[in-house]
């Protein structure tokens, strides 16, 4: 049976949703292009 890449990605999602780690894909993410770091991340944590 061959392990896609799909694969792999779900079960990393998971196991960071496992502990309290939540997915946002990319694009609905707030920032402008040029930003590295996401501010409003910076502040929350």
């Amino acid at each position: 049976m061959k392990f896609t890449e799909a694969q792999l990605e779900t079960a990393i999602i998971e196991l960071l949703a496992a502990e309290g780690y939540p997915h946002v894909l990319g694009e609905a993410i707030a920032r402008r292009l040029q930003e590295v770091l996401i501010k409003e991340d910076l502040r929350h944590s």
